[in-house]
């Protein structure tokens, strides 16, 4: 399954293992902390913390930390805490970007909020849109749901932390978002909204930030609100913001570029890397410019520290919603600033899932001249970047995504450029056929025609070609016709290194691809190598038939003196001579037989073979049935007797089957010079 080009809900996929997610949801929903315990020991924090999901196809997003609070069970994320979840586990953004903190104070459960501070959670996360713990704080107050006491205790609890920040703007500070929800006659409170204002301004918010309808001053003394949230009140001067902060908020508010870059220039090397590198929501900054297609913010990050390499918490870098946006520019800065001391840049493991990105959002239609996803597709096949174009992810390579959507140029160039013609598309115990069906003639001719080219006799890569310099050098690259290796020995698939050529031979589209130059001298190559092998087979073939012709005339001969002796017995005159001549004609039998049987378990042996590696081909040969019947046809002979009659039938379909194979073998197969 494929995150979404536009929302990016459907997280990619992960292969890991894991505990299932339901497992711990139930003993999360009884609180049951005892067996908890148990199955941190059994399995590991991590594997407690990030449960498997549910289904296999969605990667679960939520966290333990979530499901406990929003099941309000202390004990058991108490005992989750125990084992000290580090920053990307304790902060970790749900669906809607919400940290565990987040969602305890939602959820009004100040007991489980202290708990998570206590164990390091960071207090001025944001979610997706921007909001603080103040922020909901305000919105759960406004709704009345909660008793006020409850709300109270949660306002001092998260008023007393240090380092708070009271004026995070999610276009509204909270105390602006506060003064806005109050009622209109007489400023009467409602839901203790007068007293978490109050509150706020005594802790240091300004009321001259913008409340929507003017200052919030001007907001409360228009709901004649303002005597009671100043009453009793020591307005202290407000303190510093955490740079964190006040840079979410020039990016969520999209200050000018200047203006950021002017930010950034004033804090320390240390506070702007912080700045850049922190996230809002589920998105790190860098993803969202990049969602924002802000080439200028996207230059200015990456500059100060940004780290393309992070993934979010869809298992995605940067670069797939790159590849998605179709951004050209922003695309290539990515795959610049991924480099390290200007090494090409190891895309292996995100190959066909950067492609898919790319795939599918080409077919939306965007006139804007800077959205180009065939453009971005030739920067990511350059040669500074090292693909895996054999990669299977989901039980598709980068040809079959390309097939998929028709792509006939990247099929071309994938191929070109080593995919494996003979991939397999596979889903769930189903092997599908490869994308010959996909790919139109001109297409393979095309990627044929690109793995034939000049090779340098020098080290100079810019020697012209001169085809008649009698030094000239091609290079072929066979790479897209023969199965590439794998380093996972286990999930290694055995493929038949022929099976592409035969595929290509047997489909009426592609049948005329056997004659392209590439694949004559490729199976040159091959018939070279196995040369030896075939002669050795031949040579061995033709003595079995040398030996089984002697032997079947010599079995023949010995059952008519076997026969002959019987009938001189039955008449009374015994002869000597034919049982001397016996004697002597089974030794010779015995001898034949001799060599003949372990050729002849050989002959078993390599037709076994041939069923197991090709058994499609095999089974259509006329051929292999003839071979079966010449071995059944010895090991009958050698074991069984019959009568002289019986035996020169079956020596004689012997001999016509055998010498049969030997003259079409030599025809047909041998080597023509």
């Amino acid at each position: 399954m494929v995150a979404d080009v536009e929302n990016q809900k459907t997280p990619l996929m992960s292969s890991q293992e894991e505990l299932r997610a339901e497992r711990v949801i139930s003993l999360l929903e009884h609180d049951n902390v005892g067996k908890l315990r148990e199955m941190l020991d059994e399995w590991g924090k991590n594997c407690v913390w990030r449960p498997r999901p549910n289904n296999k196809e969605i990667a679960l997003v939520e966290t333990s930390l979530h499901i406990a609070v929003k099941k309000n069970a202390p004990r058991c994320l108490q005992a989750l805490l125990d084992g000290n979840p580090p920053e990307e586990v304790l902060d970790a953004p749900d669906d809607d970007g919400a940290t565990p903190l987040l969602v305890a104070v939602a959820e009004a459960q100040p007991n489980l909020v202290e708990m998570l501070i206590n164990a390091g959670a960071h207090i001025n996360a944001r979610n997706d849109k921007g909001q603080s713990v103040l922020h909901i704080l305000t919105y759960i107050t406004s709704r009345g749901a909660e008793s006020e006491k409850v709300l109270q205790d949660l306002t001092d609890l998260l008023l007393r932390q240090k380092g708070i920040d009271l004026e995070p703007h999610a276009h509204l500070t909270p105390l602006a978002a506060a003064a806005s929800k109050l009622p209109q006659e007489h400023g009467v409170s409602k839901n203790g909204l007068i007293s978490l204002c109050r509150k706020l301004v005594n802790a240091g918010a300004s009321l001259q930030e913008d409340g929507g309808d003017g200052t919030i001053e001007k907001v409360l003394l228009n709901k004649q609100a303002l005597p009671a949230v100043l009453e009793d009140v020591e307005q202290l001067p407000p303190p510093k913001r955490p740079a964190k902060s006040q840079f979410l908020d020039m990016i969520f508010m999209g200050k000018n570029i200047d203006d950021v870059k002017a930010f950034l220039r004033n804090q320390s090397p240390k506070d702007a890397h912080a700045a850049v590198n922190c996230r809002l929501g589920k998105q790190t900054l860098l993803f969202y410019a990049i969602n924002i297609s802000n080439e200028a913010l996207v230059e200015v990050l990456i500059n100060y520290g940004a780290k393309p390499r992070v993934l979010e918490v869809t298992n995605e870098l940067p670069i797939h919603r790159a590849a998605s946006r179709g951004h050209w520019s922003i695309f290539n800065l990515i795959i610049n600033h991924m480099k390290i001391n200007d090494r090409p840049v190891d895309l292996k493991d995100y190959t066909v899932s950067i492609i898919q990105k790319l795939m599918e959002s080409n077919k939306k239609k965007d006139t804007s001249p800077e959205i180009n996803h065939s453009k971005c597709l030739q920067r990511l096949m350059q040669d500074d970047v090292i693909l895996n174009l054999n990669q299977e992810w989901m039980g598709q390579t980068a040809l079959h995504v390309a097939a998929s959507f028709n792509n006939q140029e990247a099929m071309s160039e994938f191929l070109s450029r080593g995919a494996f013609l003979g991939a397999h598309q596979t889903t769930v115990a189903h092997d599908h056929s490869n994308i010959l069906d996909s790919l139109l003639p001109a297409t393979l001719e095309r990627a044929m025609d690109g793995c034939i080219v000049h090779c340098p006799i020098t080290d100079d890569v810019s020697e012209n070609e001169n085809i008649l310099n009698e030094d000239h050098r091609l290079k072929l690259d066979y790479r897209f016709l023969v199965p590439p290796t794998s380093e996972d020995i286990e999930n290694e698939r055995s493929i038949n290194e022929t099976e592409t050529l035969m595929d290509i031979s047997r489909s009426n589209r592609h049948r005329h691809a056997i004659k392209h130059p590439l694949v004559q001298v490729l199976l040159y190559a091959k018939w070279r190598k196995v040369l030896p092998l075939y002669l050795l087979n031949l040579g061995i073939y033709f003595i079995f038939v040398i030996i089984l012709t002697a032997f079947v005339y010599s079995v023949k001969d010995l059952r008519i003196l076997e026969a002959q002796a019987k009938n001189d017995l039955a008449s009374g005159s015994g002869n000597g001579t034919i049982n001397e001549k016996i004697e002597n004609k089974q030794v010779t039998v015995n001898c034949f037989m001799g060599i003949l049987l372990p050729i002849t378990i050989y002959m078993l042996i390599r037709e076994v073979f041939q069923i197991f590696f090709s058994r499609e081909i095999y089974l259509k040969s006329i051929e292999n049935y003839l071979e079966w019947f010449l071995v059944v046809i010895v090991i009958v002979l050698c074991s069984a007797r019959f009568a002289a009659d019986v035996t020169r039938h079956l020596a004689a379909w012997a001999m016509i089957v055998a010498w049969t194979l030997t003259l079409v073998t030599s025809g047909r197969h041998f080597p023509r010079q």
